[in-house]
């Protein structure tokens, strides 16, 4: 039987880790003795703004425009806002946190009537872009992204059962590849 289960990339890493899960798709995961992996598809994060806010034009920003910005965050220990702090770090540049909130709706929400920005990947705002209710402005020098990867447990026997599966993860996520914020990573 499968089983399917959502959850923080270095949770999903840890259970796979002692032995939980067979598979785990999970981003920016660190080596680890009891893991195998893979780097599936890079995926770009964006800017994400309203139309009504200072920030909502169409186009690139950079960090020091980013810099000025008021966030809402799903959680301070993601992996995106660690890859946001850093990189304004890098350039000696201030993040102002003023919202953690961990509904997807009301980080929308507070986006949408111009109260904070996010950064976030493309496809959980994609239908509000489209929609034209939020903007999601690809981030420049340097982008923003974060590595997928395939998980399993180290050393673990690989049944016929577990290699299609594996064959059925890994061309599931090359098709994702072909999505505007993803590029596939192939294996070296």
């Amino acid at each position: 039987s499968v089983q399917v289960i959502e959850d923080m990339s270095h949770l999903l890493g840890d259970r796979v880790a002692r032995g939980e899960l067979d598979f785990a798709l999970a981003y920016n995961v660190p080596d680890h003795k009891a893991l195998w992996k893979r780097p599936m598809l890079k995926e770009t994060v964006f800017f994400i703004t309203s139309p009504n806010s200072p920030f909502g034009q169409n186009a690139p920003i950079d960090m020091v425009e980013l810099s000025k910005a008021t966030f809402v965050v799903p959680s301070l220990k993601g992996q995106i806002i660690h890859l946001l702090k850093e990189a304004l770090r890098d350039f000696g540049l201030p993040l102002n946190i003023a919202f953690q909130i961990e509904s997807m709706d009301a980080i929308k929400g507070l986006i949408a009537d111009g109260t904070a920005c996010a950064v976030l990947p493309y496809g959980t705002v994609a239908r509000d872009v489209k929609a034209g209710i939020l903007i999601a402005r690809p981030i420049v020098n340097p982008p923003l992204t974060r590595t997928l990867f395939l998980l399993r447990p180290a050393g673990q026997l690989q049944t016929d059962a577990m290699r299609q599966a594996q064959s059925a993860i890994e061309r599931s996520i090359a098709s994702l590849a072909e999505k505007f914020a993803f590029e596939q990573v192939m294996p070296g």
